[in-house]
């Protein structure tokens, strides 16, 4: 039964024994494997039961490691998957919401053009009303106007300030 675990070491290794013996860099590992199979000869059979339930107890630590292992990393690759899928979702949130931003901010824009551009035709209107330039009426509607406007201008300074941050 050693002989055979031997054997199967060396076929493994595409070597034979005098092939150990002639090489330099393998030198050492097959000396040891040499002096262990001399030395499991020379025990007596017990010794020989024992290192070979020894070794086989090992082996099989070895390989119900393995399956745990092997297990875990397919536990990670699902996770890794699903990490991965998540992260390209939420990329594309970002993009959506920046897309979605930029064309908030655009409207924006318009409308406070626009909203120039009312203010100044209807104050260019009133310049050339009817109504005096001194009567009392025309400070307050004027001073509305320009509190609405700047209230719109704040609230557009705000809104960009706050997308903008983020």
């Amino acid at each position: 039964m050693v002989m055979a675990l031997g054997d199967d070491f060396l076929n493994s290794h595409h070597l034979t024994p005098y092939q150990c013996i002639n090489i330099d860099k393998r030198n050492n590992m097959c000396i040891v494997f040499l002096q262990r199979l001399l030395d499991t000869l020379e025990k007596d059979e017990d010794k020989q039961k024992k290192r070979l339930g020894e070794m086989t107890r090992k082996i099989t630590v070895l390989r119900v490691n393995e399956k745990s292992l092997s297990r875990r990393y397919t536990a990670m690759q699902e996770v890794e998957a699903a990490l991965r899928r998540e992260n390209k979702k939420y990329k594309n949130d970002v993009v959506a919401m920046e897309t979605a931003i930029t064309e908030r901010l655009g409207y924006l824009q318009r409308h406070k053009v626009q909203s120039l551009f009312t203010f100044w035709a209807l104050t260019s209107g009133r310049r050339h009303s009817t109504l005096n330039k001194r009567t009392p009426l025309n400070k307050p509607i004027v001073s509305i106007v320009f509190l609405v406007l700047l209230s719109f201008c704040l609230l557009l300074l705000y809104v960009s300030c706050v997308f903008y941050t983020k």
